[in-house]
């Protein structure tokens, strides 16, 4: 643990001797402290404060010249005891000096979902109710499972977090300001997933199996093994979900004939969800220095929907004065996904400290095919009923090389440094049907010259990269500064038919990526923290990828293969301050982004249709205040308050059609949990989204309610889980859309409030595995070597 509070007290006045803070790699080292009998005192925010002594230092007996404390282990904060009744807290935050770190695995109301449960409900993350993952109202974030690249993006990325079971999720980190040694994309930060792995050495295991109205069920098993040289850990997850959607919109549009129309969509529907995820991952240690590792994750999904959009409209002015149109299309959705990746690697430590070096090599594969069928009917008019269709497959597969290297530097800083190739190929094939013109009769498109159209998007992107970073610690400060330098080859080609053949586009680019961490502790209460990243987000998946979404008649959707990478400059001031079980982190952050990438929607003023795409905006400006409050609540309870505020500024002055935008957004996370006599934990979440600016509009804002209730069964390896989510009915998402040719305001929503029960068994007995390391020697306290587990 980087930057540890070591202070060294007089056992006679409790007075300060000499102090220091560890280095990244937990050692410290004091020098030239005066003789006597002192104490040594060990914090860090977040942990419980150990004491070790009292010990003689001098150089006759029985004093010692050298006091050798050894490996220490802190013990996380995060438990209230009373009467011998451990209480299982709710989502738990510690403060490092480049992340934020919350602990997960206690979050009784994410039991029996999925990891997008989780990131609700860490502060600053929103996830839309289409799974798009925000942070402090930027979409620019990257995820890293276990500290990698997950190999998905876009809409496989969604489906991968969707199947991916809660209940397997240890903690999410979250990194605002990574430093050199982290990939530089995604401009808002990073949010590393670390998924759960056995640490000690024995057989365990875990059943769980979740029952939810609505006809929403989940069911998760692990199995770990592990003993002096061997470790396997593996885990399968299935969800199924069945869920209602609702949502309207209320449209005026200009058309070219000096007409108005006021138009009132209706689209209800039905989806089911099913999945199937797997993992297997296991270690070798032939000797005490080397660590040989290889996994294997895959994940398999099937979704099915049923939509039907009735469309009402209204003439006024013009030639179509008077003219009421209403319409219906029923669409009909069948898609799968499946995919994985493999991986191997090795760890060799080497030397007295901070001599490490890695090696890993994974290759990604997802696919995913989907179909969606649509009939049109008037029902102002006696036409012809329409009937279209969409098919797609994509094919996306990525390769990942990564070595890292760690050295010492002085008695207490570290060099790092490395090389890391990605090699991400895409391919989506299409078929659809095309027309070669349509006409509004009666509410519906008429199509004339109705074809069907087959084409091919390929996209292939390398990214080659170099790092270096250095950190030191100069008594109570530390500092961490880096530097990578990245090379990219991109390339965008489309193939076929109709009217989507293009010409190849390239956009090859190379950029220096800088990072600054400062840290200082200025007392055992305050703790201060400055950051600088650059960072960037590439286009990818459905951005680039110029197939037209005509699943609404009127309101298209598409990529654009032209877009460019945004890039950001980071800045982040932090300051932490703690007294026993209370602690106040505050964060102020600014973000000056450039070519941001954002969805822009036009009119047609000719046919009417709504067309929604990517385009890169000028420049961004994001700034803001956020703050975390962690307080007991009552004797055995915590509570953790969240709110942040932010401005946004959107200028477009570069685009065809310029704007401007401005203004400001707040957000509040509540946490509570408490026990109710000695058997029921109970937890609460709510979260408060307020309203915010977009590029062409205004989101209205949303709030949610959880709550749980937990208790174990006799036995002590059963435990029962109730929750209900969304209790209030309120998790509706609704924006509004100002252009000079249409404005409109829509709201959506899923079905959100359903109750589950959840069952869990536990088997398995583990004992602590041998560590390296040795133990205080006279230091007569708790060196923390004892029966304390492992820290992972």
């Amino acid at each position: 643990m980087p930057f540890v509070s070591v202070v060294i007290l007089s056992a006679k006045d409790s007075t300060t001797v000499a102090g220091t803070l560890t280095g990244e790699d937990g050692h410290f080292h004091l020098t030239e402290v005066e003789v006597g009998r002192h104490l040594l005192n060990i914090r860090f925010p977040g942990y419980k404060t150990l004491w070790l002594g009292p010990a003689m230092l001098g150089p006759r007996p029985p004093g010692v010249l050298v006091w050798e404390t050894g490996t220490l282990r802190l013990e996380s904060d995060i438990t209230a005891l009373e009467e011998a009744v451990v209480v299982e807290q709710a989502t738990v935050m510690e403060m490092r000096v480049d992340r934020k770190v919350f602990y997960v695995g206690s979050d009784l109301t994410s039991r029996g979902g999925n990891t997008n449960d989780l990131l609700e409900n860490i502060p600053s993350v929103a996830v839309d109710i289409d799974g798009n993952i925000t942070l402090r109202g930027s979409a620019g974030v990257q995820i890293l499972i276990d500290g990698r690249p997950s190999g998905l993006s876009g809409g496989a990325r969604e489906a991968f977090l969707e199947s991916l079971p809660a209940s397997a999720v240890d903690r999410i980190e979250l990194i605002t300001n990574p430093s050199a040694r982290f990939d530089p994309d995604g401009t808002a930060g990073i949010l590393n997933i670390v998924l759960k792995k056995n640490r000690l050495e024995g057989i365990s295991g875990q059943l769980q199996a979740t029952y939810g109205s609505g006809d929403n069920h989940d069911a998760n098993a692990s199995l770990n093994y592990r003993n002096s040289m061997w470790s396997v850990s593996s885990n399968v997850g299935w969800n199924d979900q069945w869920m209602f959607m609702a949502g309207e919109t209320d449209r005026i549009q200009q058309w070219s004939n000096d007409s108005t129309s006021e138009s009132h969509v209706m689209r209800p529907g039905d989806s089911h969800r099913s999945s199937l995820t797997g993992s297997v991952r296991t270690e070798w240690r032939p000797q005490e220095t080397w660590t040989l590792f290889a996994g294997i994750n895959g994940n398999q999904g099937l979704r099915n929907s049923w939509d039907s959009t009735t469309t009402s409209e209204i003439w006024t002015g013009g030639a179509l004065d008077g003219v009421t149109t209403e319409a219906l299309r029923h669409e009909l959705g069948d898609s799968d996904s499946r995919g994985g990746d493999v991986f191997l690697g090795f760890e060799k430590q080497w030397g007295e400290r901070d001599h490490k070096w890695t090696f890993d090599i994974r290759k990604s594969v997802n696919i995913q095919t989907g179909e969606n069928h649509f009939t049109d009917v008037s029902l102002s008019q006696n036409i012809p009923e329409v009937f279209t269709f969409n098919g797609q497959r994509a094919d996306n597969q990525r390769w990942l090389y990564q070595t890292d290297v760690e050295l010492p530097w002085g008695e207490q800083g570290k060099v790092e440094f490395g090389a890391k190739s990605t090699w991400n190929q895409d391919q989506t094939d299409f078929t659809y049907t095309e027309a070669d013109s349509t006409e509004l009769v009666g509410g519906i498109f008429q199509p004339w010259g109705l074809d069907t159209v087959n084409y091919a998007f390929f996209y292939d992107e390398q990214v080659h990269a170099g790092y270096i970073t250095a950190g030191q610690t100069l008594g109570p400060i530390g500092m961490q500064v880096g530097l990578r330098a990245e090379q990219v080859f991109t390339s965008a080609r489309l193939d076929g038919e109709g009217s989507l053949g293009a010409a190849p586009f390239d956009n090859d680019y190379f950029r220096l990526y800088p990072s600054l961490n400062l840290f200082m502790e200025t007392n055992d209460e305050h703790t201060f923290s400055v950051s600088y990243s650059r960072r960037v987000n590439r286009p990818r998946g459905r951005q680039l990828n110029p197939y037209v979404d005509m699943s609404d008649p009127r309101n298209f959707r598409s990529g654009n293969p032209f877009l460019l990478p945004e890039f950001t400059n980071s800045y982040e001031l932090n300051h932490q301050w703690q007294r026993g079980k209370t602690s106040l982190t505050t964060s102020l952050f600014f973000k000056d982004t450039r070519d941001v990438i954002s969805r822009f929607t036009s009119s047609d003023s000719l046919t009417g249709v709504l067309t929604s795409n990517f385009q890169n905006l000028g420049r961004q400006h994001n700034e803001g205040l956020e703050m975390v409050v962690m307080v007991p609540f009552g004797t055995t309870g915590r509570l953790n308050w969240t709110a942040s505020a932010f401005r946004v500024v959107n200028d477009g002055r570069t685009l065809d059609s310029p704007f401007s935008s401005a203004g400001f957004s707040t957000s509040s996370r509540l946490f509570a949990s408490w026990t109710v006599g000695k058997s029921w934990k109970m937890q609460a979440n709510g979260f408060l989204r307020g309203p915010s600016v977009t590029a062409q509009g205004r989101f209205h804002g949303m709030a949610t309610l959880n709550v749980a209730a937990s208790r174990d069964l006799p036995g002590e390896k059963w435990q029962i889980t109730l929750q209900i989510k969304d209790v209030l009915n309120t998790r509706r998402w609704s924006y509004n859309t100002e252009t000079t040719s249409f404005s409109q305001e829509v709201w959506r929503q899923r079905e959100s409030r359903n109750a589950f029960i959840t069952l869990q068994y536990k088997f398995g007995k583990m004992e602590e595995r041998n560590r390296r390391g040795s133990r205080g020697g006279d230091s007569g306290g708790d060196s923390g070597g004892g029966d304390d587990f492992m820290f992972d």
